[in-house]
C-alpha cells in the first residue's frame, strides 16, 4: 500500500473488514484447545488513532459509571496522537503525553 494522503484517508468499510478479521482471529485463538484449564484469556491492545471510530465502541460500566473501551483491553496514545490536551489523551488517561 502506498503512503499517499488518499491511501491514508479513513475508510469505514476497510475499518469494518479489519474489525471482523480481528474478531475472527480472537475467536480462533480463544477456542484453540490447549492443555490445562478450558478457558484462555486473550487480551487486545492498539493505538487509539481515530477517535471517531473508538467513540462508538466506548461503553459505560453500570456500577462505576466509568467509561471503558470496547475495542481493546489497553488503548494508548502514541507518537501520532499524544497531544497533552488532545481528544485521544483525554480518552486514554494512562498514556504518556510527553517525550521521556
Amino acid at each position: 500500500m502506498a503512503f499517499t494522503e488518499r491511501d491514508r484517508t479513513p475508510d469505514p468499510r476497510r475499518m469494518l473488514r479489519a474489525y471482523e478479521a480481528a474478531a475472527t482471529t480472537l475467536r480462533l485463538i480463544a477456542d484453540r484447545p490447549v492443555p490445562g484449564p478450558a478457558a484462555r484469556d486473550v487480551f487486545v491492545s492498539h493505538e487509539a488513532l481515530l477517535m471517531d471510530y473508538e467513540s462508538p465502541l466506548t461503553r459505560e460500566d453500570s456500577r462505576s459509571r466509568r467509561a471503558y473501551a470496547g475495542s481493546g483491553h489497553l488503548l494508548w496514545a502514541g507518537e501520532r496522537t499524544r497531544e497533552p490536551e488532545g481528544r485521544t489523551s483525554r480518552s486514554c488517561p494512562g498514556s504518556p503525553t510527553r517525550s521521556p
